[in-house]
């Protein structure tokens, strides 16, 4: 699969090599292949160099370490490079062979291949080829006398009276007459060639039924050739979608459902060059601009987006995030579960107005879902499969919303909660609750005399203080008060942890075992970690462990990071850890790392960064605000959650380094 979108970005990438040191610099590529997580490029001088994930050996390296940067192929005189999910497969060599690497399953790289990953492997009895197309399941070949070979799960792929694959002679490479002479082949539920005299012809196979052809007991397939595309150009399909480039006009139908396919034209701004098909259909247009459209053709192309400056707070989901500035809210990244409120399930790297919203004050995200409170009182939610804002009948002033349930604290200080979308239901006994917080397990709040009271999972919070014989309750639907948390003004949750600190700048925390004082007056910022957590301490980050199981401990010391100073903002909520200092810089380390023994490490600096007020983390990736309201995200972006791309048709499944969110400037 070869996305055009993807291969902009590919083609932007100096490669820089790893493992050799007599490349030529900055090589022009004249083969790209980009699929899920990885991508290779043939730069022309017969070499192949591929990089990103590598947990089914889908570099080439014979290995299964991912590379940030390009790592040569062990192959010479490559002159095309095809990849699918998890494999990929090259012409190389005088004699312009096949060789094939990565995941085998069903026997897509077309040899008997081992439980691990292997350097590319020759495939046997295919040679000469000027066409390749691999799609992970399948691969199929056309040679220069214009035959076609497939290899893996295909229509023509061996199998037993049932319609099961038969075993090596089902992974072999088989000749495809019908598929002789193609100009362009695509491999999705279908596969779809370009044929002389016959134009688009696309075969579906029966599964349930089965004849012999050439001695050979193969699947049932129909063949149909597509209407009104005889003199189709380009075709790409990726599951059940097909797409056709004709004429400058873009056609798509479903494809594997065993019937007659029914093109429609994909509404264009103009005529396209190329098209290709993923989770989304994307065409190139002649002007170098690229349109895209969900699964159901609707235009997902954000046109005269407007500027968007000015963000006041950021906050990260799953693989999401969302934005708030003055009254409105911006989302970018995954949205299969409704995160950006837009009735596509399409990810977008481009930051989406959320409509529906009215003079927005805070939100609160926690995985696939948001809150929004409104400066009038109004609270809305979506996300966790609901597409659009709903309100929520409570007059909010502030929301904490988890995986498994969301609270609001309304404008008379009682507490309203909920779970997925249902009616709110008031929490009896809460009357002057000044802030709330909320993980999957319990809910606290603080009231305005200092008290603390929780309810859902409590124990560790009680525990040492009930009465001799006295059970300690698991869980509790009504509130509970705890009675160790006085003159409280902050109380601070993580899963199956939690901080609750006192006016005095004290604070006592709870882990494995139950409610200790951490032994350092004045700590802000809590943020908690796996193990237990950190705090600012005049400008210093200072970290503490929860004592293991067994252990009991009156006090938990700190340990105080001496070269982490200046710093203004702390967040240890995911796998890293993340500081920001005074001067606006940021520098982080992995979270586990502050744990050691030998004290607190080095951090990291993050590059391109400065002006930094405040940082968030998601699952996989990182954003930071600055001070002029950029948003700047680095680490993974399957779901397009850095947000790139509001300028640029480039797409990136993992920045190491930050990328500024164009669309938020």
């Amino acid at each position: 699969m070869t996305l055009f979108s993807l291969i902009v970005m590919a083609a932007c990438v100096k490669p820089t090599p790893v493992e050799t040191v007599d490349a030529e610099p900055d090589p022009v590529a004249i083969a790209l292949a980009v699929d899920s997580g990885f991508a290779c490029a043939a730069p022309g001088d017969g070499s192949l160099w591929c990089w990103g994930d590598n947990s089914r050996g889908q570099l080439g390296t014979g290995d299964e370490h991912p590379r940030d940067g390009p790592v040569r192929v062990p192959l010479d005189e490559v002159v095309d490079v095809s990849a699918g999910t998890r494999m990929a497969c090259a012409v190389a060599g005088p004699e312009r062979r096949v060789f094939c690497w990565g995941e085998n399953r069903p026997g897509g790289v077309g040899v008997q291949a081992g439980p691990k990953p292997s350097p590319p492997v020759e495939l046997p009895g295919v040679s000469g080829v000027e066409l390749l197309s691999v799609n992970g399941e399948a691969s199929c070949a056309v040679n220069a006398a214009k035959e076609a070979w497939c290899w893996g799960d295909h229509p023509w792929s061996s199998v037993d009276e049932r319609g099961r694959r038969d075993g090596l002679a089902s992974i072999s490479p088989v000749r495809v007459p019908d598929l002789d002479g193609a100009t362009d082949l695509s491999i999705g539920s279908e596969v779809c060639g370009l044929l002389p005299e016959r134009g688009l012809v696309c075969f579906t196979p029966a599964y349930d039924a089965t004849q012999v052809v050439d001695d050979r007991r193969v699947r049932l397939h129909l063949a149909q050739e597509i209407p009104g595309l005889a003199a189709a150009e380009q075709v790409d399909s990726w599951v059940s979608t097909s797409c056709a480039l004709q004429a400058g006009a873009v056609w798509c139908w479903k494809s594997g459902r065993g019937e007659p396919a029914a093109p429609k034209e994909i509404p264009l701004r103009g005529p396209a060059i190329s098209v290709a098909v993923f989770d989304e259909v994307c065409a190139q247009l002649e002007t170098g601009a690229v349109q895209c459209f969900d699964v159901d053709h609707r235009d997902l192309t954000i046109e005269d987006q407007p500027e968007i400056v000015g963000i006041t707070q950021i906050a990260l989901g799953r693989d999401f995030g969302c934005g708030v500035r003055s009254d409105e809210v911006v989302c970018w990244g995954n949205n299969y579960e409704g995160q950006l409120a837009s009735r596509s399930e399409a990810a977008s790297q481009t930051p989406v107005r959320v409509e529906g919203l009215a003079d927005v004050v805070q939100i609160s995200v926690q995985d696939d879902r948001t809150c929004a409170v409104g400066r009038a009182g109004a609270l809305w939610c979506w996300g966790d499969t609901v597409d659009k804002p709903r309100e929520i009948p409570v007059d909010a002033v502030a929301v904490s919303t988890s995986g498994s349930h969301s609270c609001a604290l309304d404008t008379d200080g009682a507490v309203w909660c909920w779970k997925g979308y249902s009616a709110p239901v008031k929490v009896d006994g809460i009357g002057n609750a000044t802030s709330i917080a909320t993980d999957d397990n319990r809910t606290c709040v603080v009231t305005a005399d200092g008290e603390v009271w929780c309810w859902g999972s409590v124990t560790l919070l009680l525990r040492d203080l009930t009465e001799p014989g006295e059970r300690i309750p698991s869980k509790t639907e009504v509130p509970v008060r705890i009675p160790w948390a006085t003159d409280a003004v902050e109380v601070v949750l993580g899963p199956t942890r939690g901080c609750v600190r006192s006016g005095d700048g004290t604070h006592r925390c709870w882990g494995w075992r139950r409610p200790t004082f951490i032994d350092a007056v004045g700590l802000s910022s809590i943020s908690l970690t796996t193990f237990g957590g950190c705090g600012l301490l005049e400008g210093a980050v200072s970290c503490w462990s929860f004592p293991s199981m067994g252990e009991t401990q009156e006090r938990l010391a700190v340990a105080t990071a001496g070269a982490w100073k200046d710093v203004v903002h702390l967040d240890t909520s995911r796998a890293d850890a993340c500081v920001v200092h005074g001067d606006g810089t940021v520098g982080c380390v992995q979270v586990n790392l502050l744990r050691a023994p030998d004290g607190v490490p080095d951090l990291i600096p993050v590059p391109g960064l400065d002006g930094v007020v405040s940082l968030d983390q998601g699952g996989y990736h990182l954003c930071a605000l600055t001070d002029t309201g950029d948003v700047w995200c680095w680490g993974d972006n399957k779901k397009g959650q850095l947000g790139v791309g509001a300028e640029s048709t480039a797409f990136v499944e993992k920045s190491v380094r930050p990328v500024v969110i164009e669309g938020l400037r």
